[in-house]
């Protein structure tokens, strides 16, 4: 076996919340030959595998997760395949950061990508989650995923067979994991690409970028309302439980302020969730994803 696999492997680094237990096994494979190897491998010891990417967006259960975890952020290659005089399309690895993904838009002046800006994490989360912002998302440039299936196989799925709504992917039969995927993008002027980076940017300017969070705890529920404000209304920002508190600056982000653990930042999630529905009668439905027994 060429690819190094570890036992009870701390995962509370790879995570934006830094909380977290230890994964029974882990690896992070850099090819596609080394993730159907630990495939394989997962296979063999009956546990779930569960793929992590740059952590955000995830919150990771206290203790032993038992389960093969595999971080995807080796598998990051950057490949152009083909190039027009108004279109570029490249194959880009799963665990290419969003960041860097803008930095390639930038430097090739193409535009599509933009509302990626401030979005933590990769590609392969963005494509899961249907990563966006202000009515954009990653289903306006995508067009095909690589992807190893429950059986050990390596399928290309093109866009057609997978249906995309709010934050969400629904596969016709969902993968074990992503491996890259083909994306195709308009080329434009430079400076067109700068003002809608900075148009993104000034989006997030009221949310805290920089701290210990996964991203929006809570989908914007149906019928234009705001999370945020919702949990404004119950006067949100001033719980607390244990050392996870509700960021001040905007009350859809969960914080680990004081060495909280990954129980006390699902207590506080519960709590405003159980405080909006008795009050608005409103079942907020999470973002982040919870790994492991809460």
């Amino acid at each position: 076996m060429s690819l190094s696999i570890f036992e009870d492997f701390p995962l509370k680094d790879l995570t934006t919340y830094k909380t977290g237990g230890n994964a029974r096994y882990f690896a992070s494979p850099a090819t596609e030959e080394e993730v159907l190897e630990y495939v394989a491998f997962a296979k063999k010891t009956e546990l779930p595998l569960i793929v992590i990417g740059g952590g955000s967006n995830v919150l990771i259960a206290d203790g032993l997760l038992s389960a093969c975890v595999m971080s995807s952020l080796l598998l990051n290659t950057l490949d152009i395949l083909d190039e027009t005089d108004n279109y570029i399309t490249f194959n880009v690895g799963a665990g290419v950061a969003t960041k860097d993904l803008l930095t390639f838009c930038l430097e090739h002046s193409i535009t599509g990508a933009e509302f990626l800006t401030g979005i933590p994490g990769t590609l392969g989360g963005a494509l899961w989650g249907n990563a966006g912002a202000q009515g954009e998302s990653l289903v306006s440039v995508f067009q095909s995923a690589k992807v190893i299936t429950k059986n050990n196989m390596v399928r290309e799925i093109p866009r057609n067979d997978l249906s995309f709504s709010y934050r969400k992917l629904i596969w016709r039969e969902e993968p074990v994991c992503v491996l890259s995927m083909i994306l195709s993008m308009q080329k434009v002027d430079i400076e067109c690409v700068r003002e809608k980076i900075a148009h993104f940017a000034s989006c997030k300017k009221g949310q805290p970028l920089g701290a210990k969070t996964a991203g929006c705890v809570f989908k914007n529920p149906d019928g234009g309302l705001s999370a945020g404000k919702l949990i404004d209304q119950i006067g949100g920002k001033i719980l607390k439980v244990g050392g996870a508190e509700v960021c001040q600056c905007h009350a859809n982000f969960i914080e680990n302020k004081n060495s909280a653990t990954s129980t006390d930042i699902y207590n506080l999630a519960n709590l405003i969730r159980q405080k909006i529905q008795g009050t608005f009668g409103i079942t907020l439905e999470y973002e982040i994803k919870f790994i492991g027994q809460f």
